[in-house]
């Protein structure tokens, strides 16, 4: 297991205030001589929108982040200094972390992500995710497109992956309208899952898009939910579990970072050595900070009013489940696809993980076999004839999800068209008249 850090690169608020009113200066309890730890308004692009939050450094013509002072990435001092600090959160003599997830990089170049990840973990074979989300200006979550995704990725050689939003849209709108042929067809895959799925980060929910912010939440459904995640865990790309999803906030309560509870945290509100793991509910986000008058939906306390029942962790077990098969069957970000229903009410593919090898001696073996994971989404998923060596995964009111075993079929596969490189049409799935003979052997 590795951590992976939260990088919010684009905008840093100041704590004082220049002569101008600015908040634009960052104090130190040390005093520097060198610009790397000594930030000022030179660090901070100069055409903010708000006066308040500009700073003396170059425009920028990427999105400006409004709520805060923006970095100026243009600045060599300034991206030494954030490469400085990377290393030393990424290194395993300090931090560790593992890998990288950056903050709104709609607001800086790709080729500035490209460069802190180059210096840092991508050399050691991390691959980090970027969050490029573009609301089209108008507040619309699903404006951005996977061609978007791709052209942003694209710019860095693939040096990073992206949140495939076009995808979380793709489901979204599945759940929300119950048309299940949205998740897929003969043609491909939706989302940047579909033409990069190597730097495709799926997902359902995440603290943007769920509550207390509510930007684009999941419908509030476990047969859905479920669902999403029987699509998820078993297509390629790089799947992402919302904490929320699997755990609840209930069922949280008792981690404490290998310490004793302490009820002294609580009492102090967590400011006796600020190591607690509970954050008093009429606080700011997560964090120690007290509230501001105005702040209120985005406390803690207000998560508990909004959330359903999705939130509670009651899936959690489910979502267990189908992860440890994607990985016994090894499913990986490139695995192949084969959509064999896509209708409004079934949605339903078999997808290839790892060959297991029968014999030892070179070449092809009659007794080699692939591990494939059966999945069927919507209304009519039940209604699939079920082979006798297939094992159940998962099973739900809108969901079903199969392991099994299947002969290699030792032809050349071929691929849709060059546009969907990963999803193939192959001899090695049945067809779906082939499962409702009977027919296709599985061993």
């Amino acid at each position: 297991v590795g951590a992976i850090l939260d990088v919010v690169f684009n905008h840093r608020c100041g704590d004082r205030q220049d002569e101008h009113g600015n908040w634009v200066l960052f104090s130190d309890e040390y005093t520097h001589d060198n610009k790397r730890l000594d930030w000022g308004p030179w660090a901070l692009i100069s055409n903010h929108p708000n006066p308040d939050l500009a700073g003396t450094g170059n425009p920028k013509e990427e999105f400006v982040y409004p709520a805060a002072p923006n970095v100026d990435h243009s600045n060599e001092e300034v991206r030494d200094s954030l490469k400085s600090w990377l290393n030393y959160m990424t290194s395993p003599r300090n931090l560790g972390f593992s890998s990288l997830r950056f903050d709104f990089v709609l607001g800086y170049g790709a080729k500035y992500v490209k460069e802190y990840v180059d210096t840092t973990v991508y050399p050691r074979g991390e691959l980090c995710v970027a969050e490029w989300w573009y609301d089209g200006g108008v507040g619309d979550p699903a404006f951005t497109t996977a061609e978007m995704l791709a052209e942003y990725a694209d710019a860095a050689e693939g040096h990073f992956g992206c949140f495939d939003f076009p995808l979380k849209t793709a489901i979204h709108n599945a759940a929300l309208t119950e048309d299940w042929s949205l998740l897929g067809g003969k043609d491909g895959l939706p989302g940047l899952v579909g033409i990069r799925p190597h730097l495709a980060f799926t997902f359902i929910d995440n603290h943007d898009t769920s509550a207390p912010q509510t930007h684009y939440p999941f419908p509030d459904s476990v047969p859905k939910l479920l669902a999403a995640y029987s699509y998820t865990l078993s297509h390629p790309g790089i799947p992402c579990i919302f904490w929320l999803h699997l755990y609840g906030k209930q069922n949280a309560a008792g981690i404490t970072n290998g310490r004793e509870p302490d009820v002294s945290l609580t009492e102090s509100a967590g400011r006796i050595d600020l190591r607690g793991c509970w954050v008093p509910p009429n606080n700011l986000g997560f964090s120690w900070e007290e509230r501001h008058p105005g702040s209120e939906p985005w406390s803690v306390e207000s998560q508990d009013g909004v959330q359903g029942p999705i939130y509670t962790g009651i899936c959690g077990e489910e979502i267990k489940k189908m992860s440890l098969a994607r990985s016994q069957a090894g499913i990986h970000s490139t695995s192949q696809v084969e959509v064999i229903e896509s209708r409004k009410d079934l949605y339903q593919a078999c997808i290839t993980g790892r060959t297991a090898y029968g014999s030892s001696r070179s070449g092809a073996s009659s007794s080699d076999f692939v591990y494939q994971l059966m999945v069927m989404i919507g209304p009519e998923a039940k209604k699939i004839a079920v082979q006798e060596a297939w094992t159940p995964v998962s099973i739900g009111s809108l969901h079903a999800m199969y392991a099994l075993k299947t002969p290699v079929a030792h032809k050349e596969d071929t691929a849709v068209d060059e546009a969907h490189p990963h999803t193939f049409r192959t001899a090695s799935s049945p067809s779906r008249e082939e499962m409702v003979a009977g027919s296709h052997e599985y061993f």
